[in-house]
């Protein structure tokens, strides 16, 4: 399986890409990027969310409202201003509640940075690592920085991905439901690998997520994709046959290492399931690892559309509930495992 680096941030991707107003290349437009450096307490957003500004353009969200208005407002003051000189920054601290009148009551650190044609070729050239880092005062350029998980603030330095650190999930099944459940992790911060038994299974016309974000795999045999997964892997099964589902659960309980296994069906279809696995030698402590239904039990509908809210729902749970221990994925791309 061929492996590549994380999607960008939304925002870095369009100041790269040049996709923001302005930002054409060739462009001496300066834009202002806005994102939360620092989060004490309850905000609308984390640390790392950003957005862009320009005169009369924006891109993304630092979590709307108050906040938002008064961050785009400075924005466009500081382009206004026009400082003089490459990599200016400035640092904002708001009490959401005093100040903004937020009822969420916390407290933000909004740095402000002017990105003109320097500064883009300055992210440009870091756009193949990990991390960047900088000081949250003009001046410095961009510079690498180790792997980093998350955005924070250190000091008087702020450290960010180039882009989010994906969960790896496994997609067994490219009938209606599967397709649902692909098209619901889109927006999400999954790398999805999506396995079935032929190229044609797979819709042509579902608009595929950005880079980095999603594998078709095509096998005769789903159940040995298995091996092609990370220990830190969600699995979803969902095929049109029974015995194929039997076959993936069985070969995803034997590894042991993978973070969620889930599996379509009823209480009915589980009790069966958990029989034969039981006949295949599976032990009850592996077998308390699947997940059978999937979704949330609260909600009712078959529709595939519900299902897969209620699974994307509950991978984000999952994702959450780890922090950063469950995290990396690969590459777009179609393969096809030999036969056996």
């Amino acid at each position: 399986m061929t492996a590549t680096r994380r999607p960008l941030e939304p925002s870095f991707q369009a100041l790269i890409d040049g996709t923001f107003p302005g930002c054409e290349p060739g462009s001496e437009q300066r834009v202002v990027r806005v994102v939360i450096a620092e989060v004490r307490g309850s905000a609308p957003r984390e640390p790392g969310a950003a957005m862009l500004v320009s005169g009369d353009a924006q891109f993304g969200t630092i979590g709307g409202g108050r906040l938002e208005f008064e961050a785009v407002r400075l924005a466009r003051l500081m382009l206004a201003e026009q400082p003089r000189g490459d990599w200016q920054r400035r640092m904002e601290s708001w009490p959401l509640g005093p100040n903004l009148g937020q009822c969420c009551g916390g407290h933000v650190g909004v740095l402000f940075e002017i990105f003109g044609a320097r500064e883009r070729d300055g992210l440009r050239s870091l756009r193949n690592g990990d991390a960047i880092t900088r000081p949250v005062t003009s001046g410095a350029p961009l510079a690498a920085a180790q792997s980093h998980a998350r955005a924070a603030l250190d000091g008087a330095r702020f450290i960010e991905p180039l882009g989010p650190a994906l969960t790896p999930v496994f997609i067994y099944g490219a009938g209606h439901t599967g397709r649902a459940i692909v098209k619901a992790l889109e927006p999400l911060d999954f790398a999805v690998t999506w396995i079935d038994t032929a190229a044609d299974r797979f819709p042509g016309a579902l608009s595929e997520p950005a880079s980095g974000r999603l594998t078709k795999v095509v096998t005769a045999n789903p159940a040995r994709s298995t091996r092609l997964a990370a220990d830190t892997t969600c699995h979803v099964v969902l095929t049109y046959a029974h015995a194929m589902d039997l076959d993936i659960c069985d070969a995803v309980l034997r590894r042991q290492k993978f973070r969620f296994l889930g599996l379509i069906g009823s209480a009915t279809k589980r009790a069966r399931f958990v029989s034969q696995l039981r006949k295949r030698g599976i032990d009850d402590v592996a077998l308390s690892r699947m997940t059978c239904p999937i979704g949330l039990p609260d909600l009712n509908s078959k529709h595939p559309a519900v299902l897969a809210l209620g699974v994307a729902a509950q991978l984000q749970m999952v994702r959450e509930a780890d922090g950063d221990a469950h995290l990396g994925g690969t590459n777009t791309c179609l393969q096809a495992l030999p036969e056996g």
